[in-house]
């Protein structure tokens, strides 16, 4: 994949997804909590401007992020 951001969150968000789903989410919800944890935690080890720029690319392209995710992780 050659958007470093989209790749970045989906391997993050992909390992999440793996683990047990103990409190019943729907797969779509589980997606965007995982996408939502995977931002944070790559968020502090990431210059200010690259995390200020990945928080707005997945504001404006989640669609693509939760393609991408579904993509490895089929519900």
């Amino acid at each position: 994949m050659s958007d470093w951001k989209i790749g970045l969150v989906t391997m993050e968000a992909v390992r999440l997804l793996k683990q047990p789903n103990s409190i019943g989410l729907p797969h779509d919800a589980r997606v965007a909590m995982a996408i939502d944890l995977a931002y944070e935690r790559l968020q502090g080890g990431l210059p200010f401007d690259d995390a200020s720029d990945l928080y707005c690319d997945i504001d404006a392209r989640f669609p693509e992020y939760v393609a991408a995710i579904n993509a490895e992780v089929q519900p």
